[in-house]
């Protein structure tokens, strides 16, 4: 994946610059405004450290850098700038009435599974045990936390102490993002680690 074919893909929404600084690649991607102007209050950047080969990736808020994640090829780093745009600028959509019904759910989780399973593919999340590779529902204290399980079994945070129906939506919208990223992958015409796999998930949820 190269940065013009990034551009292309994300329909002309977008304004990019690409400079050289002391050997250092740095590309800035922002939203654009209504009159055609970057948004700079929020937009990504990708840098190259020349001495290591070792490409980072950032969110970038007023200027103010939050680095996302580190790649040593340069297609899996641009690809994590693709999905971050993907995944932080762009409507992220779903069908309000599905997520009206969760809302009402107050413990029929028989309910919950039937329109869940009805909208998002099962295999992206689980509501009564853990399952990698998926978001996941826990009970505590009667709240319910919603996370989600790498495939090398680490703990992602999406959201804590909600109504069982606030997050069951969390679980919708999140298993409509990692079912959207399968696509997004293929995209690509890199290989990825399972690694890299798992970091591009995190930079594409926001987690």
């Amino acid at each position: 994946m190269e940065l013009n074919n990034i551009i292309d893909q994300l329909s002309g929404s977008y304004l990019s610059s690409k400079e050289s600084i002391n050997g250092q690649t740095i590309i800035d991607v922002y939203p654009k405004n209504r009159d055609g102007s970057a948004n700079l209050d929020s937009g990504a950047r990708l840098k190259n450290n020349p001495s290591s080969s070792e490409w980072t990736v950032f969110h970038v808020q007023r200027d103010q850098e939050c680095k996302l994640a580190q790649f040593s090829d340069e297609k899996a780093a641009l690809f994590a700038l693709y999905v971050l745009l993907k995944g932080r600028f762009e409507e992220r959509g779903g069908n309000e009435e599905v997520k009206r019904e969760l809302r009402k759910i107050e413990n029929d989780f028989l309910k919950a599974r039937e329109i869940l399973e009805s909208n998002v593919e099962p295999y992206y999340f689980s509501l009564n045990q853990q399952k990698a590779g998926a978001v996941n529902l826990e009970e505590v204290n009667s709240r319910y936390n919603v996370f989600y399980l790498t495939l090398q079994d680490d703990k992602v945070d999406i959201t804590k102490g909600r109504s069982l129906g606030g997050a069951l939506v969390a679980i919708y919208n999140y298993g409509r993002m990692l079912e959207n990223f399968e696509s997004l992958k293929d995209q690509t015409a890199s290989k990825l680690s399972p690694m890299e796999e798992e970091t591009l998930k995190r930079v594409y949820l926001g987690k």
